[in-house]
């Protein structure tokens, strides 16, 4: 029989009541300090107050005291999988589900690893195993509406989701799994009403946050051509990313030079030009201009974490500095070259901006930050250095000056996007 304190314990942890939790497992353990079952549950506990890496010591010590024990295998998989250590984290499942093969939770985290390595395949099978021991066992069903979803086979996913919501109608996680289908198939007002009820019901939950924030924007019908083509972009995986990323490259390379080779072919060589430009530029700010238009919403806003509201505040800035550069272009004849080029700066700029908060914490974003501040201080200063050269020197070096701060910043921003492509992001 289990020390009473690892019992209520128990029963404060399935209650979400997590501080008080760990206070009567750590009287336990003060009673009892090899305990492997209460090192594990205090793991468990641990992980849900967000000190994973106290979680990940207390589930190694519970794992040297009784190696046998899949609870702490289980346990040391979870905090795993939150600090992305994804590898030894379905190491540590697996040895669970190797001592315990019949326990449907084991399934369920190892279904929860794969998907979080955007492996959907495998986690949808891991699920299917969670299911052949227990056929209502809530989170495989749930993960395996996800592992659907993100496989494109929407239907299936939706019917998967609607199940869990037949057997369990007050469960969070299957009213976002079920929004998030109605998103993808462009019903927003349905996904709005399952995302606000998923809120209700568990008001920490980030993943049904991320969807609500989407299917506001997604109520402009051009946010929702781009979250369509986002979705399409993440279900052709990393390798199809990279192939269709050269391939419009090497189409680029090959319409450029047939465009100065036939005369006929110039206008339509530029507009393919432009139109690509347009798709790389919107495939990297897209997310913080629309996060800059929820930010005008007054109900929008309150949808958008802290990282979020920084991220539209400053794109916000930047768009407000050129548009200024478009009035002053407008209004001076004297000011017109250096204005267009400010506003080719600005709105260049936002490219880095958006890297830096798309990274993961830690040094990627002090890599990708330093170098949006860079190219930020590196505009104010090409610009100012071209005002003062339209001032009170030549309007020519000013139109020299503020072309060459153009080309710097739009190298700036190439380098940024390509740089951040290769960093860890943030979740």
């Amino acid at each position: 029989m289990q020390h009473p304190n690892f019992q209520r314990g128990a029963i404060l942890l399935q209650q979400h009541r997590y501080d008080l939790a760990e206070q009567e497992f750590r009287q336990g353990l003060a009673d009892e300090p090899q305990n492997a079952f209460g090192h594990a549950v205090l793991s468990i506990c641990l992980r849900e107050l967000d000190r994973q890496a106290e979680g990940i010591q207390e589930a190694q010590l519970a794992i040297h005291l009784d190696p046998e024990q899949s609870l702490a295998h289980y346990a040391l998989a979870l905090n795993l999988m939150d600090q992305k250590k994804l590898a030894a984290a379905l190491a540590a499942c697996r040895q669970a589900i190797q001592l315990d093969p019949h326990d449907a939770d084991l399934y369920a985290a190892e279904a929860a690893i794969q998907l979080t390595s955007e492996h959907y395949r495998e986690g949808l099978a891991a699920a299917d195993r969670g299911l052949a021991c227990d056929p209502k066992h809530t989170q495989c069903l749930n993960l395996r509406a996800m592992a659907l979803r993100n496989l494109g086979r929407s239907s299936e996913a939706q019917i998967a989701s609607g199940q869990v919501l037949a057997e369990a109608p007050e469960n969070a996680l299957a009213h976002t799994v079920h929004a998030w289908n109605f998103l993808e198939q462009g019903r927003v007002p349905e996904a709005l009403n399952h995302f606000a009820e998923a809120l209700r019901l568990d008001p920490n939950n980030e993943y049904a946050r991320r969807g609500m924030v989407e299917a506001l924007k997604a109520r402009y019908r051009v946010y929702r051509w781009f979250f369509a083509f986002r979705v399409w972009q993440a279900r052709l995986g990393r390798r199809g990313q990279w192939f269709l990323l050269v391939g419009l490259v090497i189409f680029m390379r090959m319409t450029t030079a047939a465009g100065e080779k036939i005369a006929g072919l110039q206008t339509p060589a530029n507009i393919a030009i432009g139109l690509y430009m347009g798709f790389v530029f919107l495939s990297w700010a897209g997310t913080p201009l629309s996060n800059f238009l929820l930010r005008l919403n007054r109900f929008g806003r309150r949808a958008l974490n802290r990282q979020e509201t920084w991220e539209a505040n400053v794109v916000g800035c930047c768009l407000l500095a050129a548009l200024t550069c478009l009035l002053v272009a407008i209004a001076s004849e004297n000011y017109r070259y250096v204005g267009m080029g400010g506003i080719v700066m600005f709105v260049a700029v936002i490219l880095p901006i958006a890297g830096a908060f798309r990274s993961a914490p830690g040094w990627p974003r002090w890599v990708t930050g330093g170098l949006a501040a860079i190219a930020l201080l590196w505009a104010f200063g090409s610009l100012g250095s071209a005002i003062a050269e339209a001032t009170w020197g030549d309007p020519i070096v000013a139109v020299r000056r503020s072309g060459e701060g153009v080309i710097a910043l739009m190298f700036t921003a190439a380098g940024a996007t390509w740089l951040s492509a290769f960093l860890p992001k943030r979740v």
